[in-house]
């Protein structure tokens, strides 16, 4: 590209001098930054830091730089070098000359497709450690608002079947990248061994240049000693078992444990998909001390993000846990590649349909002339005047739908749709990376995750006693967890706990049951990037109503092989029962009923109370004699647990039956009924068991007529004058 402005040539001429170390006011702009203009911030630039330390030596100076070239790699190039990024080249000495941006792409080529992404190459001579050196730049832009490169990123390849490591997308377009960088050396007159490289990106350009970059490792014109590489956010790259190898070493990802993109492709289970080289990973509420995140770290790096996005940054607070349940989740449904790839419910057919209804494609119509332009306006404008005006405060269903959210939840909605965002934006990035150096931005403090399953109440306690989450019946009670802890209920009676290591904590686990109810426990633990290590073996407990446990978490369970788990009963039992709310048997409830009957009846109602004591209200229909009677029962039960998610039901009914054949004659029949109820599901319950119906003679013996009891077992009498007939009774409770 050429320059046509002498007044500009005159400013990149005087930008092009040497320049030595010094803060410059660069103008930061990209993706997500609010601001029209591009926002004056001060970053060190020093030339010297190339050559001074190894590559496999980390450089914050150099990281801070690469994450601000990838933040303005986002911009599209504009006339007269006016756009942000090139005045940040300029800035740094680079002449208009020797930048080649590769910016215009054509997703319908033969040969590269959807697997390309815009980039930026140039050079510039420095007066690095070891004496003057040409500098290239290889900058990567991050995937733009169209479907064609989010595509490429789910083009993840199938290496069980084309017995491939690579991501397929990021490696074509890796090599599209390394065809134009050697064109451009060979253009330039340089040789590869004679230059240092700053190869850098965020999101998918980090990925392409992760890839990028251990292509040129094993290429011997090049040599890693001189390439250094930052890459931010990058999703992983390859199934090589190789990726951690030392000769890898110059790579350095930077991530945020609490974004989902850096976790993709799934490195869990048979997924197996990492990054080359070394990961570092950002300060977060769960990695470092929370007074010092807060208090310190926090203010630090929101002051730029307010800068940048003009609101306050809105981290998860809950470290990696977000991230691991995703990841979780996707491999419990997609336990391999193939499943992936899955013709009818693959994820991948899936993301491509949905990634062309988000970014629908652009019109093949040619730009208007200026001229044209000016008349498109004229039509506009008088398009918005003839329209009605809109009312200052009115506001679109969806939006008065989150209002309410927001009202009920304390702004919850919003946050969290906040806390999506700048997860992974580089303007977060970014504001971390100017925020402090490297002893503070950075933590390898891991974190781990109690895995429990069976039928138990637990409560999670802070070191001053505070309740952090509670358990009721195997279901987490999400309205009481309270952060740093993170609970999910993942299937069944399985569930899981989070906790950071920055801290200690106290579980106790209960279970209100006549025998001992089998629970067994398990740890995952994680890197301070949220990628698991290793599971524990499952330890077992028996809690009952006489038996607790006490558990110690957090700080505890970092890089053990089990837990600390304490058997606690008597006094101590129930005071810890008591302070964590674990006695739900007077908590009340509401719960649906349906059951059909050996008499040949089905019912439906209601039971409402608590587990010791609760009111029913259920109404039975017989199918076949639907206009001639109508059973009503109400009265009071009980549930007591035996084991585990086994259950005994104790039940008195008064059933009041009308007979419409004898002119809605009533009749009143005591009833009682016992059944065996077990818990497969959360709230759900299948029970079945007996229901005794007494006839009293000379009172209701009607209600025992065929019309209306057609199926009948042999009766178990009572004296001359009363008599059980009993039926069986299935159902569920929900």
């Amino acid at each position: 590209m050429k320059i046509k402005s002498a007044l500009c040539l005159t400013f990149l001429t005087l930008t092009s001098l040497p320049l030595f170390a010094k803060p410059i006011e660069f103008p930061v702009s990209g993706l997500f930054t609010c601001e029209p203009e591009p926002i004056p911030t001060f970053i060190d630039w020093d030339e010297s830091q190339f050559g001074k330390t190894p590559t496999t030596e980390y450089n914050h100076s150099i990281a801070r730089i690469a994450c601000l070239l990838s933040e303005v790699s986002y911009l599209r190039v504009r006339p007269e070098w006016s756009d942000a990024r090139s005045q940040t080249l300029f800035l740094m000495g680079v002449k208009p000359e020797d930048i080649e941006y590769h910016y215009e792409l054509n997703y319908n080529d033969p040969m590269w497709g959807y697997d390309q992404c815009a980039f930026t190459l140039t050079k510039k001579e420095i007066n690095s450690a070891t004496g003057k050196r040409t500098l290239i730049f290889v900058l990567i832009r991050g995937t733009p608002n169209e479907a064609t490169e989010w595509i490429s990123n789910f083009d993840i390849g199938n290496s069980s079947k084309d017995g491939d490591v690579l991501h397929r997308g990021f490696l074509k377009t890796s090599l599209q990248i390394e065809t134009a960088l050697l064109s451009y050396l060979i253009k330039n007159k340089i040789q590869p061994s004679d230059a240092y490289y700053l190869i850098t990106g965020h999101s998918r350009g980090a990925a392409v240049a992760n890839m990028l970059a251990a292509n040129l490792s094993r290429n011997p014109q090049f040599n890693t000693k001189d390439m250094y590489v930052y890459t931010f956010a990058s999703p992983n790259v390859t199934t090589d078992p190789e990726y951690a190898e030392a000769k890898y070493n110059f790579i350095w990802n930077i991530v945020n444990a609490e974004d989902i993109v850096p976790t993709v492709p799934l490195s869990r289970d048979r997924w197996n998909y990492h990054k080359y080289g070394r990961v570092l990973t950002l300060a977060n509420a769960w990695n470092v001390d929370p007074d010092t995140y807060w208090n310190d770290l926090y203010p630090r790096m929101n002051k730029y993000y307010v800068d940048f996005i003009k609101r306050d940054y809105a981290p998860f607070k809950i470290g990696p846990f977000a991230p691991i349940q995703i990841t979780r989740f996707l491999t419990y449904f997609y336990s391999n590649v193939d499943k992936y790839y899955g013709k009818v419910l693959g994820l991948s057919n899936i993301v491509k349909k949905i990634m062309w209804k988000v970014f629908p494609p652009d019109d093949d119509d040619p730009p208007p002339k200026k001229d044209e332009e000016s008349e498109e306006k004229k039509k506009e404008e008088v398009k918005e005047e003839s329209q009605p005006e809109k009312k200052e405060n009115s506001k679109s269903l969806g939006e008065n739908i989150i209002d309410w959210l927001n009202s009920s939840t304390d702004g919850l909605i919003t946050y969290t749709m906040e806390a999506f965002l700048d997860m992974h934006a580089n303007e977060s990035y970014l504001a971390w990376m100017l925020a402090g150096d490297e002893h503070e931005i950075f933590s390898d403090l891991g974190s781990t995750q109690l895995l429990i399953n069976g039928s138990f109440e637990c409560a999670v306690f802070d070191s001053n006693n505070n309740i952090l989450a509670r358990v009721k019946d195997s279901r987490v009670y999400y309205s009481s967890i309270k952060a740093p802890i993170a609970a999910m209920q993942l299937r069944g009676h399985l569930l899981t706990i989070g906790f950071p290591a920055n801290a200690d904590f106290t579980l106790v686990l209960y279970r209100k049951s006549l025998a001992p109810s089998p629970v067994s426990i398990q740890i995952e633990q994680y890197t301070a990037s949220g990628q698991i290590l290793y599971t524990t073996e499952k330890q077992k407990i028996a809690p009952h109503s006489c038996i607790a446990y006490k558990v110690k978490a957090g700080k505890i369970l970092l890089d053990v092989s089990s837990a600390e788990i304490e058997k606690i009963k008597g006094k101590e039992k129930r005071e810890a029962v008591r302070s964590g709310k674990l006695d739900g048997a007077w908590d009340l409830n509401l719960m649906p009923e349906i059951s059909l009957n050996t008499d040949a009846s089905f019912g439906f109602g209601l039971l409402g109370g608590t587990q010791m004591l609760y009111g029913s209200l259920l109404l039975n229909l017989n199918p076949n004699k639907i206009s001639r009677s109508l059973i009503l029962s109400t009265g009071l039960g009980t549930q007591q647990n035996i084991t585990g998610p086994l259950m005994i039901n104790a039940d008195a009914w008064c059933r009041f039956v009308w007979d419409f054949d004898r002119d809605g004659q009533l009749y009143t029949v005591p009833a009682i009924r016992l059944t065996l109820a077990i818990r497969p599901r959360r709230r759900w319950q299948i029970f079945a068991g007996p229901v005794f119906d007494f006839h009293i003679d000379g009172h209701n013996d009607g209600a025992f007529d065929s019309s209306i009891t057609p199926k009948k077992m042999g009766a178990i009498h009572f004296g001359d004058s009363v008599e059980a007939i009993p039926s069986i009774q299935f159902g569920m409770r929900f």
